[in-house]
């Protein structure tokens, strides 16, 4: 079978550098480009810093088989906390892999995370399914992800590079399929409310949630999976007001909306990458 290479270069216009393989506006196609089964619709979210730098927090997609997917824009190994009403937290060490993407199930009550082996010499869920946790107004809250400073997800590059080998004679429908998982797709930016000068003594707190629309997440959500005690986080300072803003991000082929909060707090995270998980 005679074989092309495939090679798309997408320009992204707040960025710098080129991307890689491993990066999480690629992921997404890597399906694709390795089996030829099509990605579905792709939308971005990027992340600004109060220095205006971006970095990408991740993509999302909506798949042919009608689940929202994110793929993370982190680059560190990290560990999955389970954190209670209470505020008192358990964990999951996943120090020995990397965490590939989310997957949410059609019903958005249920999701798990597919993980990636040091090396990527293998794929595995872990573990099997978590349930997300139903609010007022048809609100799922979906998850929790803290980052001790913002060089910690991957900066936003200024071209993405696709590029694979691929058989003759599918190379110009997956190419098609690349343009189509992106189109009527509006990126999006999330930034803090609080613009002023960030400290080493600060993290960075996002959370995910789907929602029916423009709905807007009441405050008392916003913080649901806030670290706010030790062991996992240390020297939290409860300041009020707690400033945050939310991004309502839309994905093509369904009327679901992705909302995402964005805050700031002081204290150093056990980790400097955390995902959470709450339960009520």
């Amino acid at each position: 079978m005679s074989q092309n290479t495939l090679k798309m270069d997408l320009a992204l216009p707040i960025g710098r550098g080129k991307s890689d393989e491993s990066s999480c506006l690629i992921r997404p196609f890597l399906q694709l480009l390795h089996t030829g089964i099509p990605p579905g619709k792709i939308n971005y979210i990027f992340y600004r810093h109060v220095d205006e730098v971006s970095y990408n927090l991740g993509s999302l997609c909506y798949s042919e088989g009608k689940r929202i997917i994110f793929f993370p824009g982190f680059q560190a190994r990290d560990l999955l906390w389970r954190i209670d009403k209470k505020g008192a937290s358990s964990k999951y060490d996943l120090s020995d892999f990397v965490v590939d993407h989310f997957t949410l199930d059609r019903d958005f009550k249920k999701t798990h995370l597919t993980l990636l082996k040091k090396h990527k010499t293998a794929e595995k869920e872990y573990p099997a399914t978590f349930k997300t946790l139903k609010l007022d107004g048809n609100v799922h809250f979906w998850f929790g992800l803290s980052i001790q400073c913002p060089s910690l997800l991957e900066p936003t590059p200024e071209t993405i590079t696709i590029s694979a080998p691929t058989p003759a004679s599918d190379a110009k429908r997956r190419m098609q399929e690349i343009i189509d998982a992106r189109k009527d797709a509006i990126f999006h930016i999330v930034e803090q409310a609080d613009k002023g000068p960030f400290s080493s003594e600060e993290f960075i707190h996002f959370n995910f949630f789907v929602c029916p629309g423009d709905v807007d997440i009441p405050k008392e959500h916003v913080f649901l999976s806030l670290p706010t005690k030790e062991p996992i986080v240390m020297n939290f300072d409860s300041q009020e007001p707690l400033p945050y803003r939310q991004h309502h991000v839309a994905l093509t082929g369904t009327d679901k909306k992705i909302a995402v909060t964005v805050s700031r707090h002081v204290g150093k995270l056990k980790n400097n990458v955390l995902t959470a998980i709450y339960e009520g």
